[in-house]
């Protein structure tokens, strides 16, 4: 069973493909957030942009950076 804590799906921009399906994995939210030092959300990263990361030929342990998405939809905390 996953363990649902969203802290477990926060990833650094320099982590790897392979590391960042784990993360996904251990989440248990079908993505990951990317965040700075500060927690600062750079971008998300799902298995479908790995899926399609993978089929380009990137390598599991291919850095992140190039395949997060850098503008995701957000919204405030108490946003109904």
């Amino acid at each position: 069973m996953k363990n649902n804590n969203w802290k477990n799906s926060l990833i650094k921009l320099d982590t790897t493909i392979e590391d960042a399906l784990l993360a996904i994995d251990k989440g248990g939210f079908k993505m990951a957030l990317v965040v700075d030092k500060n927690q600062y959300l750079l971008g998300t990263i799902s298995d479908g942009d790995i899926r399609r990361a993978l089929l380009k030929k990137k390598s599991l342990t291919d850095s992140i950076s190039e395949i997060i998405v850098t503008n995701p939809q957000t919204a405030l905390f108490n946003t109904p």
